[in-house]
C-alpha cells in the first residue's frame, strides 16, 4: 500500500507529458485574471482614499504588498497588467510577462482589502499570481510550436500539478475553517439558517422563493451543510484519480453555482476547474473528428 502511495504520489507531479494541458491552463488562468481585472473600473484610484481608511493598514503590509507608489504609477502599473495579461493568453514574450503580471495581481490584490475584507486571499487574485508566477518559472511556459514535435517531459508536468494542488487547496481548507471554527455545529440546521438568513438580509432583499423553502425546511439545511463539507474534504482525490475529477468537477460546478444563488457567493475563479481537463485527450478527440486537425500532434518518446 506505501509503495503504491508513494507511485501515485511520484506519478502525480513527475510523469512525462506534452505542453497542452500547461498551455491551456495558461490560456484559461490569464483569461480569467484578466476577466476580473477588467471588472475593476480604475482600481488604482484607491490609493488617493482619504488617510483614515489607510490607518490599520501596518507599515509591513504596505512593504510586503509593494504600497506607497503615487496614482500615476499605480495607472501605469494597471495598465501594464491589462497588457501582461493579454501577452500571456497570446502567448508572447511568455516567462517575462507571466512573471510580470504574476507580481502585478499579488500587488492589486492586496487594494481591494481597503474596500472589502481585510483578508487578500479572497477576491480571486491569489491562485492567479500563484499560477502565472509558476508559469513564468516553468521550462516552456506553456509555448506551443506547431513546427517542431513536442517532446513528452516532467517538465511539462509539474508546473499544472502544482497549480493544480493549490487550487484543490481551496476547497482543504474551507473544510477545514468550516471544522475549526464550528466543529460539528456547521452542519446544524440553525447554523445554516442564520447563514442564509444573515446574507440575505446584507443583500438588502426579500427572501428568494428557494431559499424561503430552505429555511422551512431544517432537514434540507442539515443535507445540504453535510454535503458541502463532505464536497470540500474529498476534492482532494481529484489530483490523483481521473474517476474522482469525472465526479467531483461536475458537482463542483453545481456546488458554486448553488453557492451564488443561496448565499450571493460567486465564486470566480470557478473557471479555473478547466486546469483538471486532459486537455489532451480532448486535442486527440477532436482531431479524430477532423475538427481541429492543426491541433499539436504529441510526439512519443
Amino acid at each position: 500500500m506505501i509503495e503504491r502511495i508513494r507511485r501515485s504520489w511520484s506519478d502525480f507531479w513527475w510523469r512525462p507529458a506534452n505542453r497542452i494541458d500547461l498551455a491551456m491552463a495558461r490560456v484559461v488562468i490569464a483569461s480569467t485574471a484578466l476577466w476580473i481585472v477588467l471588472s475593476r473600473f480604475d482600481l488604482p484610484s484607491v490609493i488617493t482614499f482619504p488617510h483614515v481608511w489607510w490607518m490599520r493598514v501596518l507599515p509591513e503590509r504596505k512593504l510586503r504588498f509593494f504600497i506607497g507608489a503615487g496614482l500615476g504609477t499605480e495607472r501605469i502599473l494597471w495598465l501594464l497588467l491589462h497588457l501582461a495579461l493579454v501577452a500571456v493568453i497570446a502567448g508572447v514574450f511568455l516567462r517575462v510577462s507571466s512573471f510580470i503580471a504574476g507580481l502585478l495581481l499579488y500587488h492589486f490584490g492586496a487594494l481591494e482589502t481597503v474596500l472589502w475584507t481585510g483578508n487578500p486571499y479572497l477576491r480571486g487574485y491569489t491562485i492567479p499570481a500563484l499560477a502565472l508566477l509558476i508559469i513564468a518559472m516553468s521550462a516552456s511556459a506553456g509555448r506551443f510550436d506547431r513546427k517542431r514535435p513536442d517532446p513528452e517531459s516532467w517538465e511539462n508536468r509539474w508546473p499544472v500539478a502544482l497549480i493544480q494542488f493549490f487550487f484543490a487547496g481551496i476547497y482543504f481548507w474551507a473544510a477545514y475553517a468550516k471544522l475549526y471554527t464550528s466543529g460539528v455545529r456547521w452542519i446544524r440546521a440553525e447554523n445554516m439558517r442564520l447563514y442564509i438568513a444573515g446574507i440575505d438580509q446584507w443583500t438588502g432583499g426579500p427572501h428568494p422563493p428557494l431559499n424561503q423553502y430552505l429555511l422551512s425546511h431544517p432537514a434540507v439545511l442539515s443535507a445540504m451543510a453535510v454535503a458541502g463539507l463532505l464536497f470540500d474534504a474529498s476534492f482532494a482525490l481529484a489530483l490523483f484519480s481521473r474517476r474522482a475529477r469525472r465526479i467531483l468537477i461536475p458537482i463542483a460546478v453545481f456546488f458554486h453555482i448553488a453557492n451564488g444563488i443561496v448565499f450571493h457567493i460567486w465564486f470566480q475563479n470557478a473557471w479555473l476547474l478547466l486546469v483538471y481537463a486532459d486537455w489532451n485527450s480532448i486535442a486527440a478527440s477532436l482531431r479524430r473528428r477532423g475538427i481541429a486537425s492543426n491541433v499539436i500532434q504529441p510526439s512519443r518518446q
